[in-house]
């Protein structure tokens, strides 16, 4: 593992409003299921097929979990974030360029914990609809949102990390 330069990054306004943004997101879901667990049936849906039937049935308890996994995972991509040294980077880490390039891999793991924020919400708010007989599963398109947007977010930033390398004339 190569060695490179530990050094102190200030969040920009733009890391600032996406970490917001991802924790009301949690608060949006968390806020939610205490809202509606008394109210859900004995049995939800805990599982869903690529058209986004339910396949799966569980007891309500579940959604505590998936509460709490979606939690943790925000807590994890927020003190990671912290650590941009630590990153694999697809370029060679120096002094020069160390503060652009960690500043925008700590943009990257903000937005992509909006993203994962995103994801619990709507699979969360989803479950308890469907649960109610409000919904009829997720949406047949969701696999593909959210495998569409996670390469679009990791290609962008891909990309500018590359783009971040060559020297300012």
């Amino acid at each position: 593992m190569r060695k490179q330069p530990k050094i102190k990054i200030p969040k920009s306004t733009s890391i600032l409003i996406l970490d917001l943004l991802a924790l009301s997101l949690c608060v949006f879901y968390v806020v939610y299921t205490a809202l509606s667990y008394a109210n859900l049936p004995d049995k939800i849906p805990i599982h869903y097929d690529l058209s986004g039937e339910v396949d799966g049935m569980g007891g309500k308890s579940v959604i505590l979990l998936l509460v709490g996994i979606g939690l943790l995972l925000f807590v994890m991509l927020r003190v990671l974030n912290n650590y941009p040294h630590t990153f694999n980077y697809p370029v060679k880490i120096t002094e020069d360029n160390a503060v652009a390039h960690y500043q925008s891999a700590m943009q990257m793991m903000s937005m992509m914990n909006v993203f994962s924020s995103g994801i619990f919400a709507y699979l969360i708010f989803t479950t308890v609809q469907t649960a109610n007989g409000l919904a009829n599963g997720i949406s047949p398109y969701f696999i593909y949102v959210v495998i569409g947007a996670l390469v679009l977010v990791i290609g962008f930033y891909f990309y500018k990390s590359v783009f971040l390398r060559k020297p300012k004339v």
